[in-house]
């Protein structure tokens, strides 16, 4: 059966706001899989079937069972119902715990709702491309030749960044008036504020998108500072890029 108007409405709205989006059946209501999550009338042990969005440490749910934090409005799924769940991950334990945002009743037609949350996804991911790189002061394809340590003049404390800064051979601009080499900071801190930056290696070539953060250590001002600023890309993804930044 196609999904509906209404339908495709209400699950585009729901996919901007989740990250985990699938399918499952309630075990056990007012209970919890983690022990650092005391059951509540509002929670419920899920066991998930089909996985139709998530980030990458989740993709593996499928068949697993996870700990729902209901919204209150729909304290009424009972055990044993199938249902469709947008959710945010939140504790990480024996399983995983995740806040309901929304709760629907599961669609038959899975390959549709699947092609359809694919589709939502792809377009944010896209927008939220184009906007990382409307951001950025610098984006093009290097080479990493070299990298070392700078003296990091900011406080001591947990979240030091500890930066090194890299040196980057260009080989092919797509944003700012850039030529030779050039140096990129980074912080080469592993603690939780800065293990998702990008640590460069030499001979790593890739797309870099650097950024202006009113800081200038190591003899350069930009610097690498998050996930998505040093990455791999074939002859297409590169077309891409250039293609969002200079949209014709």
């Amino acid at each position: 059966m196609p999904l509906t108007r209404s339908f495709r409405a209400t699950v585009t709205r729901l996919a901007g706001e989740a990250s985990f989006i699938f399918d499952g059946v309630v075990e056990r209501h007012a209970a919890s899989s983690l022990s650092v999550l005391a059951a509540t009338p509002g929670t419920a042990i899920v066991r998930v079937g089909r996985v139709y969005d998530a980030a990458g440490d989740l993709r593996d749910q499928e068949g697993q069972v996870v700990t729902v934090v209901f919204p209150s409005r729909s304290l009424g799924v009972e055990p044993g119902a199938q249902r469709l769940f947008f959710a945010d991950p939140f504790i990480y334990g024996e399983t995983v715990g995740v806040r309901a945002i929304e709760i629907l009743d599961a669609e038959e037609d899975v390959g549709a709702l699947s092609a359809l949350v694919q589709e939502v996804t792809a377009r944010m991911e896209e927008e939220r491309l184009r906007e990382h790189l409307a951001e950025a002061d610098a984006v093009f394809q290097g080479v990493v030749t070299d990298r070392h340590e700078v003296e990091d003049p900011s406080p001591l404390s947990e979240h030091r960044p500890d930066w090194w800064v890299a040196v980057i051979s260009i080989i092919a601009v797509l944003k700012g008036n850039l030529t030779g080499e050039l140096l990129a900071r980074y912080p080469s801190s592993t603690d939780v504020r800065w293990y998702t930056t990008p640590k460069p290696a030499v001979g790593q070539e890739a797309l870099f998108v650097l950024h202006r953060d009113g800081l200038h250590y190591g003899g350069t001002g930009l610097a690498i500072l998050h996930p998505g600023d040093v990455t791999v890309v074939d002859r297409s993804e590169l077309e891409r890029h250039r293609r969002l930044i200079r949209p014709e």
